[in-house]
């Protein structure tokens, strides 16, 4: 994958908020990191799923955390992860969470 599409992923995921879908536990993990060490957990999110483009955004959330704005962004993100996190296990199984169905 060449450098411009890695940077064109990264821009939609952020803006389609596609955060990758991690265990509950290392999805509380990586709010924690996102907290205390912005964009860490973004980065440990993105090793476990495969995915470069979310590898990025941790970078850049990392490099700009010294501006408010980079700090808040991955915060944000890290509450996305730990909140996708909760339903890991239904979509690896494929099962809807939203199901009304006992």
């Amino acid at each position: 994958m060449g450098m411009g599409n890695l940077i064109s992923e990264a821009w939609q995921k952020t803006k389609d908020q596609a955060v990758p879908s991690v265990p509950r536990g290392l999805g509380l993990l990586c709010l924690i990191f996102n907290i205390i060490l912005p964009g860490w957990g973004t980065i440990i999110a993105s090793v476990q799923a495969g995915d470069a483009a979310t590898g990025l955004l941790g970078v850049v959330q990392f490099l700009s955390s010294a501006l408010l704005v980079g700090y808040i962004f991955s915060v944000w993100w890290g509450i996305l992860i730990f909140n996708r996190s909760k339903h890991h296990e239904a979509m690896l199984l494929g099962i809807s969470i939203y199901s009304q169905e006992p």
